[in-house]
């Protein structure tokens, strides 16, 4: 190749890689699919990589959480109504009570505030944990998956759970920042068709120098089904809802991996299955590059708003 071609080649190359990414601190940063097959540019104002979670607003507590919304198509299961944000686990029966997640029973009815929970369980509460469940992505309801990566890790932080008192106020019942018996994320993996306890194998957690929590994305039709590593703690009869809230990203792009979380009562710290109930579901939400934030809450949106927990104090609309 003559050398003014080549040289115009070379310009024309450097020129176009300019134009798509940019140069220097403007640089365009290729982001999670999102679900849609396609590099995402940066949400407006992000300039690193991974971005941060976005500021909460009651807004998303309303979305993740079925429980505090009216949201259309509502499906039913005959496990009472559940919101279809027409986002699908991959390989879990329709009639599963969380299939579509966000308002769907699982024992624990919304109480009003002031009872101390569970109700419909004959062992009395004195612990909690909060918890999620990571799926493959399906095309649609009870549908193929996605197409999906080999490997991919998921990556969590910032774990928490507030507890409120019978009598008002919150106080923090887990933290995975705070070291101790809830510093990492554990959890279990349950393959086809082994989607709940007893069962399933135990998950390989890592605990990374930021101190978030890695391990590998669940085998195709398989589920993560994670939690942090000590129960909140409490004095029978004094709770009556939860708070929880975590952040959750992957490490690998196209992943077409989904979240969610949910509140487990517990008979006590040490207890084993069948002894708890949960509340309720969030909504699936998608896991990319970036930092997600998903929410889940046993108690009302107006009775959240009036005595917030510190996480929600001050937050926007």
């Amino acid at each position: 190749m003559p050398r003014r071609l080549l040289a115009s080649s070379l310009l024309a190359l450097v020129t176009c890689a300019l134009l798509l990414f940019g140069s220097g601190n403007a640089a365009m940063i290729l982001h999670g699919n999102g679900g849609t097959g396609e590099p995402q540019p940066p949400p407006p104002g992000c300039t690193v990589s991974p971005c941060p979670a976005p500021p909460l607003t009651w807004t998303q507590i309303q979305n993740d959480n079925g429980t505090l919304a009216t949201r259309q198509p509502i499906q039913s299961n005959g496990f009472g109504t559940q919101h279809d944000n027409g986002i699908y686990p991959y390989n879990i029966p329709l009639s599963y009570s969380w299939y579509y997640g966000g308002d769907e029973y699982l024992g624990d009815p919304i109480r009003p505030v002031g009872t101390a929970c569970p109700t419909q369980k004959s062992f009395v509460c004195t612990a909690m944990t909060a918890w999620h469940l990571v799926e493959h992505e399906a095309v649609s309801a009870g549908g193929a998956a996605k197409p999906s990566v080999p490997t991919a890790n998921v990556i969590y932080r910032n774990y928490q759970s507030w507890c409120h008192f019978v009598s008002g106020g919150w106080f923090l019942a887990q933290d995975t920042n705070v070291g101790g018996p809830f510093t990492i994320v554990t959890g279990m993996f349950y393959s086809a068709g082994e989607q709940t306890p007893p069962g399933g194998t135990g998950i390989t957690t890592t605990r990374l120098p930021d101190g978030s929590s890695s391990n590998a994305q669940p085998q195709l039709g398989g589920a993560n089904h994670g939690w942090p590593s000590g129960r909140g703690t409490f004095t029978a009869g004094t709770v009556d809802h939860c708070y929880m809230q975590y952040e959750v990203r992957t490490d690998t792009a196209n992943a077409n991996l989904l979240a969610a979380t949910g509140i487990d009562w517990w008979f006590n710290a040490n207890a084993d299955f069948p002894a708890n109930t949960g509340y309720s579901q969030s909504i699936w939400v998608r896991i990319t590059l970036d930092w997600t934030r998903i929410t889940g809450t046993s108690m009302g949106l107006a009775a959240l708003q009036a005595d917030p927990p510190p996480p929600l104090v001050g937050i926007g609309p």
